[in-house]
């Protein structure tokens, strides 16, 4: 899945009347295919004063319903801190209901549980988030710890998968790799902030009211753009081979004792120079007590090695 350079998604057919195409950010696109959908009852943006006739657009052609939480509180919302340059805030929503909560809850914190709800996430999904952030985060990768809170032995919901889903996962000291990663990507034509389909974190790579939420949005997709859907499920519908949060790459299938790979391929990690130019060259690896089997050689890794086991199968 490549980002067009226009940044915009033309649809197979019109959502609404003049509604022939989206931008695939602000929103960002699966937050908008989740609120259209009713996944999501609201959902928010950072914008700039030129985005605003799209936005007004698509809020008069859907019906949707918006705010500006930060004018309503009068100051900023500390869960998310000062947009960048000069940037404002949105809230959408589709019914007044929803858009009132969330405007009233605005500058709770990220780890607010009733913020999260308001935001339709699962309650389950919430809870472990908000275990993960106040216990673990500087211990663990979310992506480690919802993995070891899903069952092995069976398929993991691809449409879940967020490992290059970076939101709430992020915390100064490693903003700098952030950037490098992203920066990675697009000059190989991916755009990692949309290369997701849930834009939450969910509790496990085979909860179900997630997965159930990740349908719907992942069927709007094949419904209105099917190829950028397909680009998707090509991305993100296969196993992962990950170490730490920006340490990863994925995997082609399973060869005996160990799987076969191309390297590069998207999304791309950022991944040590020796075990890059070993990567090159092998074709094949195997897991090892903290390292990997390449080319008959075994390198260590910064942590345990494992295998996320991502696909579209028994969906």
């Amino acid at each position: 899945m490549t980002a067009p350079p226009t940044l915009r998604l033309r649809l197979k057919k019109p959502l609404a009347r003049g509604i022939r195409e989206l931008k695939l950010l602000d929103p960002t696109i699966s937050d908008l295919a989740g609120l259209i959908t009713g996944v999501k009852p609201v959902t928010y943006t950072d914008y700039s004063e030129s985005d605003w006739p799209y936005i007004k657009g698509l809020c008069d052609a859907l019906g949707l319903v918006y705010s500006d939480p930060e004018a309503a509180a009068a100051r900023r919302g500390k869960h998310l801190g000062a947009a960048p340059g000069g940037r404002r805030m949105l809230l959408l929503a589709k019914k007044p209901g929803p858009l009132k909560a969330a405007t009233a809850a605005w500058g709770k914190s990220a780890i607010d549980r009733d913020w999260g709800i308001l935001l339709g996430y699962p309650e389950c999904c919430v809870d472990a988030y908000i275990r993960w952030r106040t216990g673990f985060h500087e211990k663990k990768d979310l992506v480690r710890f919802t993995a070891e809170n899903t069952p092995a032995g069976e398929p993991w919901d691809f449409r879940l998968n967020n490992i290059v889903n970076y939101f709430s996962r992020v915390y100064g000291a490693d903003e700098r790799q952030s950037r490098l990663i992203s920066d990675l990507n697009q000059r190989a034509g991916l755009l990692i902030s949309i290369a997701h389909v849930a834009s939450w974190h969910s509790c496990s790579y085979l909860c179900r009211e997630s997965s159930k939420k990740a349908a719907a949005i992942f069927g709007f997709f094949e419904e209105y753009a099917p190829a950028y859907a397909a680009g998707l499920k090509r991305l993100l519908a296969r196993p992962f081979l990950f170490v730490d949060k920006y340490d990863f790459l994925p995997l082609e299938k399973k060869a005996g004792a160990g799987w076969t790979y191309a390297y590069p391929a998207l999304p791309l990690g950022l991944l040590p120079p020796a075990r890059a130019a070993a990567l090159k060259s092998a074709g094949a690896l195997e897991l090892a007590e903290r390292g990997l089997k390449l080319g008959g050689s075994t390198l260590k890794t910064g942590a345990a090695p494992i295998i996320l086991n991502f696909s579209s199968r028994n969906l």
